[in-house]
């Protein structure tokens, strides 16, 4: 049974239910949805698990997580994103929730960077050979138009 069916069936009667199917209904109640997140090699390889997501925390498919996965934590990818929580409350199943989300942008922007410098060194490297060169040949590199493919 979805969360929003038993809501509905709460309504006006008494559920014979369980503290943590309660909490549940609650939580669906204020905003909390759920996502599904699978943890093999980016995002291959396992069935998706659905954990629960932080009120206003935006989540799309293909982002990276952080989940508890028993006594550590573990990076997922969202495989799906739930527009309503997905809860089955008779299943029994204690539902965790995600930790966080990881951005890349931080570290993309650093990878960036450092291929930028990578490329200006070898260029100067390039340079450096090419004057040496120009040196022991007794050419004149200020006469000549050089341009280096970078």
């Amino acid at each position: 049974m979805r969360i929003e069916e038993a809501i509905t069936e709460a309504r006006g009667k008494v559920v014979n239910t369980d503290t943590t199917d309660l909490i549940a209904m609650l939580q669906a109640k204020r905003g909390m949805t759920t996502a599904d997140v699978t943890m093999g090699s980016r995002g291959r390889g396992d069935s998706p698990l659905t954990y629960k997501v932080p009120k206003g925390m935006i989540l799309a498919k293909g982002g990276r997580v952080v989940v508890p996965a028993g006594e550590r934590f573990s990076i997922a990818t969202v495989a799906e994103v739930h527009e309503f929580a997905e809860i089955e409350l008779e299943s029994g199943i204690e539902y965790k929730w995600i930790v966080d989300k990881i951005s890349f942008e931080t570290y993309d922007a650093l990878l960036e960077e450092e291929q930028s410098m990578i490329r200006q060194l070898r260029q100067a490297q390039a340079m450096e050979r090419l004057q040496r060169i120009a040196t022991a040949s007794g050419v004149d590199l200020d006469k000549i138009e050089t341009k280096l493919i970078g």
